[in-house]
């Protein structure tokens, strides 16, 4: 692989580093492309284009910064994929998957009337509030299939 450098002065280690920097660019630029659609939007105007290239760019710097502390583990769901590594490092897909699970999860237990014990207990125990402590199984799946019934 030959790699130029118009600097005369710049060390080799300077040169290969600036090179794996463009890398990830490259490939930051292909999830814009690629996860979130940039470039395909259809509108009338030059202004909506330029509105909708900047909403793709917040989405996404948003979706990394919500990933960003997140564990490996929560970030990726190999079950579909067996073959796959599950100590791959996670994608920006895998994010955009765990922030959608992370809302669908969210808004089916809101609908439930389902909140947290405790900031620190784990996502699997769950406290019923005190305005609808006999709701029972039936009653929520009934509130699921009302409010998402063409998912199910």
């Amino acid at each position: 692989m030959a790699v130029f450098c118009t600097d005369i002065h710049a060390r080799m280690s300077d040169i290969l580093e600036a090179y794996a920097n463009r890398a990830t660019v490259e490939q930051n630029f292909h999830d814009l492309k690629e996860v979130w659609g940039a470039g395909q939007q259809q509108l009338r105007n030059i202004s909506a284009n330029i509105g909708a290239y900047h909403m793709n760019l917040w989405s996404y710097s948003l979706l990394e910064m919500w990933g960003w502390n997140r564990p490996h583990e929560e970030l990726t769901d190999r079950s579909a994929s067996p073959w796959d590594d599950p100590n791959r490092r996670p994608s920006h897909a895998d994010r955009r998957k765990a922030l959608q699970r992370y809302i669908l999860r969210n808004e089916f237990l809101r609908l439930l009337g389902v909140r947290w014990a405790s900031t620190k207990s784990a996502p699997s125990y769950f406290a019923w509030p005190p305005s609808q402590p006999n709701i029972s199984l039936c009653q929520k799946v009934q509130v699921i299939k009302r409010c998402y019934g063409k998912l199910l």
